[in-house]
């Protein structure tokens, strides 16, 4: 009995590892005029150094979702820490943030979200202007299975301008760096929307995530315990995909440590100067 119950303690822990491997899933859309605007405002992923030093801080408005028994489920600690994790990322570009407003909702449809009922009517009736807007709730329906979501930093939204991302309150720590990445323009390192990227890295600057340090990524990364890559995946030239384990963009589990490469952060510069150059 007593080998029997150690069985079962060494299976449980080891789903508990394998849960913590799994990556928060995205549910960030690419626009499908992405290609079109990528044309026409011709972002440049070259640069071996950083470009720019931004020296710019964002006020961030927190938009708290209560459940069906109106709590919160979520402290200011755990914003504050999302934010600190937010002011670390970025800091290489002299880019932080800080809280500005905390809102409570007692509106009990948003509690289970579904972006194609719920987005803009939320936008409206509760999100401030030219500020990042984060709504928390307690699950994201839609897009299904989502951990949080962002609007992709390719484009400026005409006035007002609200801008909302998306979080379920259990998975903010996982993802906010990920989901404030797209929301200024980075797509996953698996991106296939542009074509897919050669694993040579010829094509690296007009197909995958547009840029040329993120080698060539897929989804699902085969990622083994102690961030190894354990796939024999190949691209269409028949070359084994090798990424950089761990990217923020990437959806590398396996206690990968996470950061992003000199080309994201110039492109996060590019996005902030070009489209979301209006938030104070």
């Amino acid at each position: 009995m007593k080998k029997l119950g150690l069985l079962l303690l060494f299976a449980l822990l080891s789903v508990y590892a394998s849960a913590q491997k799994k990556p928060i899933k995205c549910g960030t859309i690419v626009p499908p005029n992405a290609a079109q605007i990528e044309r026409q405002f011709s972002f440049t992923p070259g640069s071996a150094a950083i470009t720019n030093c931004l020296n710019k801080t964002l006020s961030v408005n927190f938009i708290i979702v209560t459940d069906s028994l109106r709590e919160t489920n979520i402290q200011m600690s755990d914003m504050a820490g999302a934010i600190s994790a937010l002011n670390s990322a970025f800091a290489p570009i002299c880019l932080s943030f800080q809280i500005c407003n905390v809102d409570t909702v007692y509106a009990y449809k948003y509690h289970r979200w579904k972006l194609s009922r719920d987005h803009a009517e939320f936008e409206v009736n509760y999100c401030q202007q030219n500020m990042i807007n984060i709504a928390l709730v307690t699950q994201i329906l839609e897009p299904p299975d989502a951990g949080g979501y962002a609007p992709l930093g390719l484009g400026m939204p005409g006035p007002p301008r609200y801008d909302l991302i998306v979080m379920s309150k259990g998975g903010m720590s996982g993802v906010i760096v990920h989901e404030v990445g797209h929301y200024f323009g980075l797509y996953h390192t698996f991106e296939t929307s542009n074509g897919i990227e050669f694993v040579n890295g010829t094509n690296c600057a007009t197909t995958g995530d547009l840029i040329c340090d993120t080698p060539a990524d897929i989804d699902p990364a085969p990622i083994a315990g102690g961030c190894i890559w354990s796939g024999t995946n190949r691209d269409p030239n028949n070359d084994f995909y090798t990424p950089m384990l761990g990217n923020i963009m990437s959806y590398h589990g396996g206690g990968c440590p996470e950061a992003f490469t000199i080309g994201q952060y110039n492109r996060v510069i590019w996005s902030y100067l070009t489209f979301r150059n209006y938030l104070y």
